[in-house]
Order: structure tokens, then sequence, then C-alpha cells
């Protein structure tokens, strides 16, 4: 495990669609309006599929279908194999929201404030729920029930089948953030108030909060009884998953907008400050210093060991 860059592929816009990665194929999608699917060992393109505006939403793949939303306002359904069509749904807003796909049906949220329910053979609309805000929050499917942040500044857990609301939690505007189901909690960011939020899954109930320096849009994960997330303030920072204490904090040299990945052992974030970075997810980060404080402590040791040798010299000659 070393970083080194295996291959790259570039698109014709951002790329703020986060991958999907199924039996040697990748899955993204790009602000130049299409869905890619590349082999992932070589970075080739299999194939590309175009949509009428900017995808930011990230691919879902699922009993070999790719469920992806587009600005255009569609949910799109295509083969996995060959990029064709084989459904849209047209919402009254723009889609970010990254489809979940469980059971048979595939949930997401939309800039109409909705969250809907649809067939995920057919696209036919199961159920929508109406919130007061845009809904950009990826949806989190568990247990029969579905958990979504809006704009609104509440979390949502709803009944997976009928769409019925089953206890909602205010906390400030939701903004992105997208909530992380494990071992009967939900964990959420906030952009309203700064803070990550642990809360019950099935009441919805504040177990903890803690308020970090800025925006929290990224979306949690979690591992090993921790819970991993980044922050406006520049900050990756590991939680115990039960009580909420801060296990430790990096500072990267941007904000963090970037959701944690954890595989092996280690967590991957991205940092607007251009970098990647990998950490051992249940250890300390090892400390860093700014460099102007090294050079100081540099000068200040130049100097005891100057005085000190001079202190030698002079005791040798008397």
């Amino acid at each position: 495990m070393t970083g080194t860059k295996i291959w790259n592929y570039t698109t014709k816009g951002l790329v703020d669609s986060s991958p999907a990665v199924v039996d040697g194929y990748v899955y993204i999608a790009s602000d130049d309006h299409n869905i890619y699917c590349l082999n992932s060992s070589t970075g080739v393109k299999v194939w590309n599929f175009t949509t009428r505006n900017a995808v930011e939403s990230s691919p879902a793949v699922a009993s070999g279908y790719v469920y992806v939303g587009s600005w255009d306002g569609n949910v799109y359904c295509l083969d996995a194999s060959t990029g064709a069509k084989v459904w849209n749904y047209t919402t009254g807003g723009l889609i970010e929201s990254s489809p979940a796909v469980a059971g048979g049906y595939a949930y997401v949220g939309s800039t109409d404030n909705n969250v809907y329910c649809l067939d995920a053979s057919t696209g036919a609309k199961i159920w929508n729920y109406t919130t007061g805000g845009f809904v950009e929050s990826d949806p989190a499917v568990v247990n029969g029930f579905v958990y979504i942040g809006s704009e609104d500044g509440n979390v949502y857990c709803f009944d997976a089948s009928t769409g019925a609301k089953v206890w909602n939690y205010a906390t400030g505007v939701i903004g992105v953030s997208s909530p992380a189901v494990a071992n009967g909690y939900i964990y959420i960011g906030s952009e309203g108030n700064n803070s990550v939020y642990c809360l019950g899954a099935s009441t919805g109930a504040n177990i903890w909060n803690y308020t970090t320096r800025g925006l929290v849009d990224s979306s949690p994960a979690v591992s090993g009884g921790y819970v991993f997330i980044g922050s406006w303030d520049h900050n990756v920072y590991c939680f115990d998953a039960a009580t909420g204490v801060k296990i430790w904090n990096y500072a990267t040299g941007s904000g963090v907008f970037s959701s944690p990945a954890i595989v092996g052992g280690y967590v991957y974030v991205g940092s607007l400050d251009h970098n990647v970075y990998a950490f051992g997810a249940h250890t300390q980060p090892a400390v860093s210093f700014p460099v102007e404080i090294i050079y100081s402590a540099a000068a200040i040791i130049a100097v005891v060991v100057i005085i000190a040798m001079a202190l030698i010299i002079r005791k040798r000659k008397h």
C-alpha cells in the first residue's frame, strides 16, 4: 500500500460523484453530464451514458443495474454491462442525492423537497414524502427503515414500505451529509451548527453530539466502535461511537468535504488541500507541526548547543 497512481481517466467536467466498484468495473459520474463505466484494472472506458445536465449523484449498483440521479431532475436505471437505459423517473428538482437500493426498491432525495421510493425494476413511484427543504442527503436503508437528512434541518426515519414517518429530529441545516447506521444508532453531520450527531435509530433520541469549528458536510463512516468524519475546520475526526468522546483529530491543509472510506483497517479521505490521506483506523495519527515551529525549535536547540560548547571551552581554559 504505497499510494502509487495506477491509472487515471479524464472526463470533460468536475467529478463530484463517488465511485462504485463492482465485479471489476468502476461506475462514476461527472459534471460533463455523463455516467461512466471503467475497467477497474486499466481505467479503460467500457461505456458512458449522457444525461441532460451535470451528474453529482454517486451511482448505486445492484443486481446488474446502475441507479443514479442527474441535475436534469431524473433518476436513471442503466444496464450495468452496456449502459443502456432501462428506465428514468422525473422529479420536480435537480438530484444530488445518491440512490440506495434495497428490497427491490430505489430510494432517493430531490431538491423538489421530496424523498422518493421507486420500484427498482420499473421506475414506478411507490411513495414520496415532502419535507420542508431540499433533500440532497443520501438515504440509508436498514432493517425496513429509511434514514435521510433534509435542508429543513431534520433527520427523518420512514417506514421503507409505506413511507410513513416514524420520527424526525431537528438539528439545524443538514446540508449534504448522509446518515451512517450502525449498532442501533444513526450518525450524521449538520451544517447548521457545525456538529456531528448520534441518534437512536428506533426513536431519534439524541445520544450525543460534538461541535467542530466548521461546517460538517462530510458523511460519517463507522467501524470497530469508532466514527470518522471530516469538517470544514480542516480536520478529520475520530470519535468513540458509543460516547462521542474525541479519540483524535488530524489537521489537513484545508476543509474536509470528502466522506471517509474504511478498508482493511485504514481510513481514506480527501481534503480541499488537494491531498488524499490514509490513516490507521484505530490509532492516533503522528503529530505534525507547522514548519515555523520546527524552525523555532531548531533555532533554540542550536543556541543551547552553542552556549554549552562555550561553557565547556571556558571551563577547559581555567
